[in-house]
C-alpha cells in the first residue's frame, strides 16, 4: 500500500433529504468527523450514546422531537454508537470532551477543531433544553 493512499479524503456520510428526521447514523472515524466540520454550513450536533445505554435510551425520544423542529442551518444530529465508532468516541476521550455517554457535542461553522462549541451530558431535560437553546443561540 502506498503511504499516501492512507491521507486520501474518507468518504463521507450519506445525508437524508432535508424534509425528514435530521437525525443521521453516524458510522466515520475521527478522520471522517473532521472532514465534515469542514464543510459544516450551520451547526453539527454529535449525540455519542450506544444500544446498552439505558440513560442513552432515555434522551431518544426528547432528542427526536427535538430534531424534527430545528431549524433547517441545524442541519443533522450525527447519532454516534461508540461500539461502533470506538476511534472517534476514543479520540475525543482522550482529549477530554467526552467522559461518558450520553453526551452531545455541537460544532458551528468555522470550528474545525476537536474542542466543540457546547456540549450536554446525562439525561437531565432541563440540561437538554438549555443546550439545544445554546445551539439556536449558535446561528445568530
Amino acid at each position: 500500500m502506498n503511504p499516501t493512499d492512507k491521507m486520501a479524503t474518507p468518504p463521507m456520510p450519506p445525508m437524508p433529504p432535508a424534509e425528514t428526521t435530521r437525525i443521521v447514523e453516524y458510522t466515520g472515524g475521527r478522520d471522517v468527523f473532521m472532514e465534515l466540520l469542514k464543510t459544516n454550513p450551520g451547526v453539527f450536533i454529535f449525540k455519542f450514546g450506544a444500544e446498552w445505554c439505558s440513560p442513552c435510551k432515555k434522551i431518544k425520544k426528547f432528542v427526536d422531537r427535538v430534531s424534527l423542529v430545528l431549524p433547517t442551518n441545524i442541519m443533522y444530529i450525527f447519532s454516534v454508537d461508540v461500539d461502533e465508532c470506538f476511534d472517534l468516541y476514543a479520540y475525543l476521550k482522550q482529549k477530554k470532551m467526552v467522559s461518558g455517554i450520553p453526551v452531545m457535542l455541537a460544532y458551528k461553522t468555522g470550528n474545525t477543531t476537536y474542542a466543540p462549541d457546547a456540549s450536554v451530558s446525562g439525561t437531565d431535560e432541563t440540561q437538554l433544553k438549555h443546550f439545544f437553546d445554546t445551539c439556536l443561540k449558535m446561528m445568530s
